[in-house]
């Protein structure tokens, strides 16, 4: 990069925790301590509910549809904002390949029992509820994000799961 910007922009890269703790990345950030960092904005909920939004909410939006969200539901203006608020300015990044690294190291992953997800469901979108009636911030969010959460399940079920479905039984018929 300073190579390509003749040397006014430059990159240097420390590994998780060399310079703070992993889970005060943003706060190293916002306090002058680096210019910029890559977190999981869901790590701060404890500091602002609203986190959550950027990386989505449990039972929340998959991949694209949080992509979609963003880039097409006013999803990034909104993350753009709170952000700004918080003296920070964010770009959404992908995932973190993880499942594939513990897949690799040996685990065998699995799905969660329906009747864990069904509670888990119930208990997730109580406390979302219960949070957007008690923070204004995750509120704005929330207001967002349900009508479009309902709007995208639907498009979800008639058009990507199936596609989904089908890849994922495909793929373990070409192993």
């Amino acid at each position: 990069m300073a190579e390509a910007t003749d040397g006014n922009f430059q990159i240097q890269v420390f590994a998780p925790g060399e310079i703070v703790p992993g889970l005060q990345a943003l706060d190293a950030v916002q306090n002058g301590t680096v210019e910029c960092s890559h977190t999981l904005s869901s790590f701060y909920i404890g500091k602002d509910p609203a986190f959550a939004f950027e990386t989505s909410l449990p039972f929340g939006f998959n991949t694209r549809q949080q992509n979609a969200w963003l880039y097409a539901g006013g999803g990034l203006e909104l993350c753009r904002a709170f952000m700004r608020q918080q003296g920070l300015y964010t770009i959404p990044s992908g995932n973190t390949d993880a499942l594939i690294r513990l897949a690799g190291a040996g685990a065998e992953p699995r799905p969660f029992p329906q009747e864990v997800m069904a509670a888990a469901f119930k208990v997730a979108f109580a406390m979302d509820a219960e949070l957007a009636a008690k923070n204004a911030e995750f509120k704005t969010f929330y207001d967002s994000f349900l009508p479009y959460w309902k709007t995208e399940n639907l498009w979800f079920r008639v058009a990507e799961l199936p596609f989904d479905a089908f890849n994922a039984q495909m793929s373990q018929q070409m192993r």
